[in-house]
């Protein structure tokens, strides 16, 4: 008897985004894969956001509905508490993805077994449909798509770490088994959720492939560089450094899983110093929470830009003898 196809389930925060949602919907639905559910959340939209959703007969598509602006950690709560898929992937209101993406992805997963793939993702200019690779969406420099990252290796999966969770199809039971959420009240809330993620994660996989699309557009919270989105944004990565602290003293014994909390507390300490804020404020902040321990100095700064540097090295000789 032929296996069934899992389910796969794909959460959407919706906040005001009525000019992409239909383009991101669609992209979506016209998936080469079948077995799938959708679940909006208008998180309190008061444009044509849900009434667009609305407008849509697919028997795929679930929407959700805040009746106030509780923000994107709290949407996508909500989509894991009611998903029902094997499997979870994200996607962001005004991005798309690609036509077969969830398809080579479950191909992947049913060959591999493992807790979560990473895959590419390419950018583009809303204005102008241009095209264009961040580094930080394409992880091909520091891993392999030969190598399945476990207990042996699974260093070097948390060196090439990105907190984007729309970078990820995980196993849905790695989330609902141990509970992680998205830190709800701060901007930068991936952060946390992808980091707490990596630390229940037993094994990984790369595809070398751009799946999602990532829309740049002028008016995005990620665009936002107001006085205000900069001061909360710095408050944020505070909180969250908080948060590693409290893992760090508290809740894990292996040295791998520390020394990436301890790499994620140093990359965050180094872009706070370069915050455009209050002085006093600032310094008074990061005082607060500097502990006299390696990995805050430049020491730990340096360290971990030499293991990346390793991994790289390490990764393109792979490559190379590969061929």
């Amino acid at each position: 008897m032929k296996k069934s196809l899992p389910l796969v389930t794909i959460i959407i925060p919706v906040y005001n985004v009525e000019k992409y949602i239909e383009e991101c919907i669609n992209s979506i639905l016209e998936q080469t894969y079948s077995n799938i559910e959708i679940i909006a959340i208008d998180d309190g939209s008061t444009d044509n956001s849900l009434k667009i959703l609305k407008q849509y007969s697919s028997d795929k598509l679930y929407i959700y509905k805040h009746d106030k602006n509780k923000g994107q950690a709290a949407a996508r709560n909500l989509g894991i508490e009611v998903s029902n898929g094997e499997y979870i992937l994200f996607v962001d209101s005004d991005d798309l993805i690609r036509k077969d993406a969830v398809e080579i992805l479950i191909m992947e997963m049913q060959k591999n077994d493992v807790s979560l793939i990473r895959f590419n993702a390419i950018s583009f200019h809303d204005k102008t449909n241009v095209e264009f690779i961040e580094n930080a969406y394409n992880s091909s420099n520091y891993l392999s798509e030969e190598i399945t990252y476990k207990e042996n290796n699974m260093k070097d999966f948390y060196l090439s770490y990105t907190a984007s969770p729309v970078l990820y199809i995980i196993k849905r039971k790695i989330i609902s088994q141990n509970e992680i959420q998205f830190f709800e009240g701060i901007i930068h809330e991936d952060e946390l959720f992808t980091s707490t993620l990596y630390l229940h994660i037993s094994s990984a996989k790369y595809i070398n492939k751009s799946m999602y699309k990532r829309r740049y557009r002028e008016n995005s919270t990620m665009m936002d560089k107001s006085k205000k989105q900069i001061r909360k944004s710095f408050d944020s990565y505070i909180k969250i450094i908080k948060e590693y602290q409290e893992i760090l003293e508290n809740k894990i014994v292996d040295s791998s899983k520390k020394n990436f909390i301890k790499y994620r507390i140093n990359s965050i300490m180094y872009s706070l110093y370069s915050f455009s804020i209050d002085g006093d404020y600032k310094s008074e902040e990061l005082s607060n929470i500097k502990r006299k321990k390696w990995y805050y100095s430049q020491v730990g700064k340096t360290y971990f830009r030499m293991l990346k540097l390793l991994l790289l090295i390490k990764n393109k000789f792979q490559k190379k003898i590969s061929k």
